[in-house]
Order: structure tokens, then sequence, then C-alpha cells
């Protein structure tokens, strides 16, 4: 008999799109029952994913999600006005988000440690470097960093900086060069894995800018960016391999967009949409 291949869970980024994710994982892992072997997350992927490879609910999940109150950071007169990113390096700073990571990490007493049954891997891109990193394979970070470079996404957040060796390296969002994680699933050598793939968007379901405002334009460049990387890695996938890919949806109405009724409504969405692919779940783990 085959050796069991290992099952990877890969959520793409997406900003605020990817809380439908939280509805996907209520009916995969709440409902079903099925727990991943590794969950790799790039930008808003890495965010819940970090929570599904700890063991959390989506109920969980998704009312620390409200309590953050994430459409807070997005509400600076300079994000409404215009962006000022040479002198700012961006408009919301990232140490906030970075705090509210930590405090949910430990009042659930998740940090690297604590990846027992789910492996964790998120991707971030190091500007000093120009290239990908794999947390924890390429570099040390503490967890609650090591999600919030990954979902910076360049101009709207300030980047993230880390001490590297003797000096401090300059992170970013993981979706400018890895918009979906398929790359980091096949670092254990495509016949050894399995790989589910999550996005709230199909690669062609490009999201529509009206660039009438300096954000609109970082954002609209951030997508660009992040769909161009994700149609690269949706290449590496193979049916033939067992591999599965499903969009999860969106209601939101940017990548910024954490209101609670898209945070609702995308959890709603993402659980539909999953179980609308219950017999390809259930094959992928059974």
């Amino acid at each position: 008999m085959a050796a069991q291949r290992t099952r990877v869970l890969a959520l793409s980024g997406g900003g605020a799109h990817a809380t439908s994710y939280i509805g996907a994982w209520k009916y995969i892992h709440d409902e079903k029952g099925y727990t991943p072997d590794i969950v790799t997350g790039t930008s808003g992927g890495a965010l819940f994913g970090v929570f599904m490879a700890a063991g959390l609910d989506a109920e969980t999940i998704e009312q620390e999600m409200l309590d953050a109150e994430p459409w807070r950071f997005f509400r600076p007169a300079p994000l409404r006005k215009g962006l000022n990113v040479v002198r700012s390096w961006g408009e919301v700073d990232v140490e906030r988000v970075r705090r509210a990571v930590a405090g949910i990490l430990e009042r659930h007493n998740v940090d690297w440690d604590a990846f027992t049954d789910t492996a964790f891997q998120c991707v971030v891109t190091d500007i000093n470097d120009t290239e990908r990193k794999y947390v924890p394979r390429d570099v040390e970070m503490d967890l609650d960093a090591a999600v919030t470079a990954s979902l910076a996404i360049p101009f709207v957040f300030t980047p993230l900086w880390h001490q590297t060796g003797k000096e401090k390296h300059c992170y970013v969002d993981g979706g400018v060069t890895e918009g979906f994680p398929i790359r980091a699933a096949l670092e254990a050598g495509r016949g050894n894995v399995q790989i589910m793939a999550l996005s709230p968007f199909a690669p062609h379901e490009h999201v529509q800018h009206a660039i009438d405002s300096p954000l609109e334009y970082v954002l609209g460049l951030y997508h660009a960016l992040l769909d161009g990387k994700k149609a690269d890695m949706m290449t590496l996938l193979s049916e033939e391999d067992g591999d599965v890919f499903f969009t999860t949806g969106s209601h939101a109405r940017r990548v910024t967009d954490f209101s609670p009724d898209a945070i609702r409504r995308n959890v709603r969405l993402g659980y539909n949409e999953a179980r609308e692919q219950e017999a390809r779940i259930d094959a992928f783990f059974g």
C-alpha cells in the first residue's frame, strides 16, 4: 500500500476577501471533522491559517475578528485624503496590527510550539534580499511578527522590520512574491503531498478598481501583483496527484473592507461554497 501523502491546506492572499476562509473552515473542520497536516498561507491566508493550524474553531476565529475591530485600522484621514508613502512608508502602522494579532494568539496560547497536530508556514517578502521567505523554515521570527509581515500590503501598511543576523530586514506582504503558497506546499516534493488550495477568487476573476484616488491606485497595484503570482502558482496544481482547488468567494468591497457586515456575510458565503464541494473535500481527506 502506498504511503499516505501529506495533506496541505494552501490559502492564498486576499486581505478582507479572505474572511470567507473562516466559513470554509467551519464546514471542513468543525462539521466534517477534517484536519490538514500542514496549513500554509500568504497574507490574509496567513492570518486565518495560523488560527486553523492551531485548531481554533470557526466561531472563535470569527468572534476574534469582530472583537479586534480591524476596520478601525483603515480609518485614518491620510488614507481617505491620499497616500504619502515617501515620508510615512505606509499609512497604517503595522505594529498596531501586530499587537492585535499577538493579543489573539496569546489568549489562545498559540505560539510555534502549539502546532503539534498541524504544522503552520507562511510566506513573507524580504525586501532586503528581494525574495520570498518561508517562515519558520527560512528565517526565525516570532509567530505574531511572521503573520503580520505576511499581510503587510506595501504602502497601505508600514513594513515590518525584523532583526536578521547583524542587520534589520524589511518585510512586507508575502503576496508580492507568492500570492498563492503552492510552491511552498510543494517543498516536501510533488510525490509526497496533496494540496487543497483555496482562494476567494479564481485567477481569471480580477477585482475591478476605479483608479480615482491614491488608495485605489495602491490597491489596484497590489491586486495586479497578487493575481499574477496566483495564476503562476495555479499551474503547479495537479488533479492527477489529488490536488483540489475551489473558491470561497467574497462580499467585501476591497481588500481593506473588514466591516462587521462583510465579515459575517463572507463567513456564510465561505461555508456555503465549501459545502458545495463536499464530494471533493471528502475525497481529498478520505
